[in-house]
């Protein structure tokens, strides 16, 4: 009785989270041209299959005079969780950034033209929550 019991109520709280996450569509922002704005950062992000590209326009809220762009790898872990980890090409082109930076990416909440992402890094304890939006 009591086992059965369990599982009732483990079943009654599953299913709402199973069918929340299959009706997030995260595989429509797996690829594309998208910007994102925090902390007074302004960056803009191309994926395209296992390579992103970031280039930082502002930072402090001021317009930088020239862009700073690092390429990354991507690697998706699930539809809506992906990594990214700096290419040989940024780290020699950047050599303060940790060599071995893994930054985890998880997909919160998806609309029609943005989805709101929570990242965290094997380099810091910190997680930025932010909302990125596809602009092609």
């Amino acid at each position: 009785m009591n086992k059965t019991l369990i599982l009732l109520v483990f079943i009654f709280w599953s299913i709402p989270a199973v069918l929340h996450a299959q009706a997030m569509n995260c595989g429509k922002f797996k690829n594309g041209k998208f910007k994102s704005t925090f902390e007074g950062r302004s960056i803009v992000i191309e994926r395209s299959g296992a390579t992103q590209t970031e280039t930082l326009t502002a930072f402090n809220g001021k317009t930088l005079a020239k862009p700073i762009v690092m390429t990354l790898n991507v690697k998706w872990l699930n539809d809506c969780t992906y990594t990214i980890s700096p290419t040989e090409e940024s780290l020699k082109k950047y050599p303060k950034y940790p060599r071995n930076a893994v930054i985890t990416v998880k997909i919160l909440k998806v609309s029609e033209n943005s989805y709101t992402q929570s990242a965290t890094a094997n380099f810091s304890n910190k997680a930025a929550v932010s909302e990125v939006y596809k602009v092609d």
